[in-house]
């Protein structure tokens, strides 16, 4: 190995132990367990380290500065796809353009798709911090551009487990398999069909806070969402004529406009609060023993099969299923 390969070999390892070092100290603090991240002391300095981490040792190809700019293009292009699927098809076309030899390919099966990461791989704790990243990263987007969380995702990465768990944690809080054959994301078909709802004028901030929320910072409270949820279930549990999201907004003294808005920023939708709701007094009341058609009648449904098929679209099963596992203790 020549002098100047010895060298970045060394920076590598100095930095990343030290990257290592402070993610293991915050993963450990008490609070986090609470989900406290972000307000943590030392989690600024986690962010900084890792994003010069980043700079240095991801191997990207230009300027930081080209990087960011093609970053926002691409961006531009997938905010105006109508779905999540477009965006994800844009982003498999153009990819490379950013970020060189760092490609995706998407691939559908049944009710799963697998995003596959194409990237080089690097062995040991460079390489696992290196992969954990683009997942985190990859995932970053694809909620920005939905608006929201995407629910029962997990990934998996080409290492074996050689970081403490806590700073794993921080980069890709999700279920995760060690020692894959590919580094890929997984999650439900589902949000394929998500609209796309960021905002070109959204972009300039998403990309200047993009570390932090891929480590799960700069993630606003989501006292509003509560709200909403709050009120629409109180609808429903008195048995009261159902909100649209207008009547809503009129009630909290906000335009639709701003409320909209303000749910965006906390990760939310109007619709997917309602659905949330729907399927939480839904399970509710099938554990209790309630017939799935008496369910349907008090969710507000037009007809037993309207119900049937919206649960099964977002639960992954019948309601009848979903409550004979209840009997069997095994939901």
């Amino acid at each position: 190995m020549g002098s100047k390969a010895r060298h970045k070999a060394d920076d590598t390892a100095h930095d990343t132990d030290h990257l290592v070092s402070i993610a293991t100290e915050l993963g450990e603090h008490p609070s986090y367990a609470a989900g406290e991240t972000q307000g943590q002391p030392g989690f600024q300095d986690f962010v900084q380290t890792l994003r010069a981490w980043i700079i240095e040792h991801y191997d990207l190809p230009g300027s930081q500065a080209e990087r960011i700019e093609k970053s926002h293009l691409l961006l531009h292009l997938m905010a105006g796809a109508p779905t999540l699927a477009g965006a994800i098809s844009l982003l498999e076309r153009f990819r490379k353009l950013v970020w060189g030899d760092r490609s995706i390919r998407m691939k559908r099966e049944n009710d799963v798709v697998t995003i596959f990461c194409e990237q080089p791989l690097h062995k040991g704790v460079p390489g696992l911090l290196s992969d954990l990243w683009s997942l985190s990263f990859l995932l970053t987007e694809f909620e920005f551009l939905a608006g929201g969380p995407l629910e029962g995702v997990h990934g998996q990465v080409r290492q074996l487990a050689c970081l403490p768990s806590a700073t794993t944690r921080l980069l890709f809080d999700h279920p995760l398999i060690h020692g894959a054959a590919a580094l890929a994301l997984i999650f439900p078909a589902r949000h394929l069909k998500r609209p796309v709802i960021a905002k070109a004028e959204d972009i300039d901030q998403f990309l200047g806070r993009v570390v932090p929320h891929s480590v799960g910072a700069e993630k606003s409270s989501r006292t509003l969402t509560m709200l909403v949820a709050g009120m629409a279930e109180a609808e429903i549990r008195q048995a009261l004529p159902s909100s649209r999201h207008e009547d809503i907004a009129e009630r909290l003294g906000l335009s639709p406009a701003t409320l909209r808005r303000r749910l965006f920023r906390e990760g939310s939708t109007f619709r997917d609060i309602k659905e949330h709701v729907l399927d939480e007094l839904a399970k509710e009341w099938l554990r209790g023993g309630l017939s799935v058609e008496a369910t349907a009648t008090r969710l507000g449904y037009s007809d037993t099969f309207a119900f049937r098929r919206a649960f099964q679209r977002r639960q992954h099963c019948s309601p009848s299923t979903y409550k004979n596992s209840t009997r069997s203790g095994t939901a």
